[in-house]
């Protein structure tokens, strides 16, 4: 399991393997998660999930404006902005999906409007389909890598090469940077033999990086993405984390869902809970807990709301 509540939770006895060798056999009850995730990774990590942006999110990345994905589920604004990883929360099947997947232009919403805004100032509404989207510097990294992000036959190279010609026309065609391309492979820490190897040979995580790196060589400054270390062992979800965390310092926008509430609480700076496709609460992931997103999610208010 990559869950660590479940070992904790079911499990009586513990082994930890790593690159294919036994690391550790012993009772559950002599490890800490602490301890857990040092031999899992092989090394001390201090703290999974890097620290929050020091200077606030300020100026809109996008502009959500009564967004209503499929007929039975209500309108629903909300803004992101530059400097910040928002994400949608709240117990899985209530609608986070839709919206995200609308925004990136998966589907047609029945109502609603969604405005890109650029770094200088310049505005424009999104089309409704991938291709727009894309073009306006929005990139979709989808929960399902294997049948819906990645090219698997083909190289790491080629999955991420395929990020730097977003703005490719028959005028102005692109081409692949691959001084550039070898850089970035080389600073996302992805393991592989070279370049030139087929992405299906990787592990999860590797694979994860790679969809991530495309949007990171297309120049992207808005990020959509689902479940963002599904099947992917600690050592990999610190490092997708920090990927994410450097994105957003650097003037980019995450938008994300997530099945894992530690996984928002963590990462996110703020938090849109959604609850039968609607979002009832806006909070500070910093300020918020376990009981209080599920307070909301189960039963639409908050502890103040309760006891008034």
């Amino acid at each position: 399991s990559h869950r660590l509540d479940e070992i904790f939770e079911l499990c009586d006895t513990t082994t930890v393997l790593k690159d294919g060798k036994h690391v550790w056999t012993g009772p559950t009850s002599e490890l800490t998660r602490h301890s857990l995730v040092a031999l899992m990774v092989g090394r001390e990590v201090g703290q999974l999930y890097p620290e929050r942006g020091a200077i606030p999110a300020t100026g809109a990345a996008l502009r959500v404006e009564g967004l209503m994905p499929k007929p039975e589920m209500p309108a629903t604004s909300f803004e992101l902005r530059r400097g910040e990883i928002l994400g949608l929360a709240g117990l899985e099947g209530q609608g986070q999906r839709d919206i995200i997947r609308a925004i990136a232009g998966l589907h047609v919403p029945v109502a609603g409007t969604c405005v890109k805004h650029n770094a200088d100032g310049a505005s424009r509404a999104l089309p409704g389909n991938v291709v727009g989207v894309v073009k306006a510097g929005i990139g979709f990294v989808p929960e399902d890598r294997k049948t819906e992000g990645l090219y698997l036959p083909l190289s790491i190279e080629e999955n991420i090469g395929l990020g730097m010609l977003r703005r490719s026309s028959l005028v102005t065609p692109s081409r692949i940077d691959r001084a550039r391309l070898v850089s970035l492979i080389r600073d996302m820490n992805i393991r592989a033999r070279d370049e030139h190897q087929a992405v299906s040979a990787l592990s999860g995580g590797n694979q994860q990086k790679v969809m991530i790196g495309r949007w990171l060589a297309s120049g992207a400054d808005v990020l959509l993405v689902e479940e963002p270390t599904r099947g992917v062992d600690v050592g990999a979800k610190a490092e997708i984390y920090r990927l994410l965390r450097e994105f957003a310092d650097n003037g980019g926008a995450v938008l994300l869902t997530s099945s894992e509430l530690t996984e928002h609480l963590g990462l996110c700076d703020r938090l849109l809970i959604v609850r039968r496709g609607g979002v009832v609460a806006d909070l500070a992931a910093s300020e918020s807990s376990e009981e209080l997103v599920m307070r909301y999610a189960l039963l639409g208010h908050g502890v103040a709301d309760a006891a008034a």
